[in-house]
Formats: structure tokens, sequence, C-alpha cells
């Protein structure tokens, strides 16, 4: 094999890498989890509407909580 043709492969090589390296990066790019603030006043709210004369609110939470996972 010429020194060209070692080159040349080499070349193609990279160019594969280089391409496959672009597409992870995009589909990262499209995994990324967004972060998301809690809204607390909005909970105080939620926890509030749900709560039964002197039910407590951490077991508020938890049911609400069961409630959406089903």
């Amino acid at each position: 094999m010429t020194l060209a043709v070692q080159v040349q492969q080499l070349e193609k090589q990279v160019k594969r890498v280089e391409r496959d390296l672009t597409k992870i990066r995009f589909a990262l790019q499209g995994l990324k989890v967004r972060q998301h603030k809690t809204n607390l006043s909005a909970l105080q709210k939620s926890i509030g509407a749900h709560l039964v004369s002197d039910q407590d609110p951490a077991q508020a939470l938890m049911e609400m909580r069961r409630r959406n996972r089903q």
C-alpha cells in the first residue's frame, strides 16, 4: 500500500468518526433533561385544595403523588 492510499483511508475514517460524533452530540442534546423549578406557591395552593379539615399536609401530598402515578 502506498502512503497516499493510507492517507486516504485515514481521512475516510476520520470523517466517519466526525459524522458519528456529530450524530451522538445531537442525540444527547435531545435527551438533556431540563430542570424544572417547583413553583412553591402553586404547590401550597394545590395541597391546600386537597386538604380535608384536619388532615396532615404531608399525607395529602403523598396521596396526590400516588394519584399522579396512576
